[in-house]
């Protein structure tokens, strides 16, 4: 039988199942990983994990979004700092978004085969576009905050969310491209990045 928690101890448990949801996650992927092992780790019940989440793909994609925030926060105060100019602020942005997808061990397990289509499944369609739309809507407010500050000010509200999603695809095909190929088609993505935000792709 689940227990019942007071609320101070429902978001602690939240945090600790983050914790060690990112710990499992990061170390056997999502499909391997499981309730059994994080819940014996943070201690409750499995009867008591379903008080927090009605799968592990919902801890996970919890989990994704906690880990994005800290890559928006990274941007945001690149956006509402940088002082120089456009083109130095666009590769900063731009080297945010690859590092994050291409260091990021748990961001990493979404890279490996299968993956990010179980999650798909397991979510259904619906929940998968309220997260991309969540993307969406935070590169549409880092637009607004760049041209409030007088860079890229004719860009489109959804291009680097787009340019985003093809950073991402583009890093899930790494291992099938040689080295080389790989580099180029990166630095192709950051020129469609300059030329989409600055006034010459408007």
């Amino acid at each position: 039988m689940a227990k019942h928690f007071s609320e101070k101890e429902r978001k602690q448990i939240m945090a600790t199942l983050c914790e060690v949801g990112n710990l499992e996650f990061s170390k056997r992927g999502l499909r391997a990983a499981r309730i059994e092992d994080i819940c014996r780790a943070v201690g409750i019940s499995k009867g008591s994990f379903y008080n927090f989440y009605a799968t592990k793909e919902q801890l996970f994609l919890a989990i994704v979004e906690q880990r994005e925030r800290i890559y928006r926060d990274a941007m945001r105060q690149l956006v509402e700092t940088f002082s120089g100019e456009e083109k130095g602020l666009i590769d900063g942005l731009f080297d945010i978004t690859v590092n994050a997808i291409r260091t990021d061990p748990f961001i990493g397990v979404m890279l490996q085969p299968g993956e990010i289509e179980h999650l798909a499944r397991k979510m259904g369609p619906e929940q998968m576009a309220k997260h991309q739309s969540g993307d969406f809507a935070f590169f549409a407010d880092l637009t607004k905050t760049m041209q409030s500050r007088g860079y890229c000010t004719s860009a489109q509200l959804n291009t680097m969310a787009e340019i985003s999603v093809l950073i991402f695809c583009l890093i899930m095909q790494a291992g099938l491209l040689p080295v080389e190929s790989f580099d180029a088609s990166l630095a192709h993505l950051n020129d469609l990045l300059h030329f989409k935000l600055s006034n010459k792709g408007a």
